[in-house]
């Protein structure tokens, strides 16, 4: 789940920013894969778009 936030500067130039939250559910140990935790948390991002 995340959240994109923009502004045009003109219609061309629009900086924005990525703020966004992960979570990857864990695999249980069988006997063909092995056991993994599960993973969160937050990532950011920022840029500028060109068209």
């Amino acid at each position: 789940m995340g959240l994109k936030t923009r502004y045009e500067i003109a219609k061309r130039i629009k900086p924005f920013v990525d703020v966004a939250y992960q979570y990857e559910k864990g695999q249980k140990l069988t006997s063909m894969q092995q056991a993994s935790n599960s993973e969160k948390g937050w990532l950011y991002g920022a840029g500028i778009e060109f068209f």
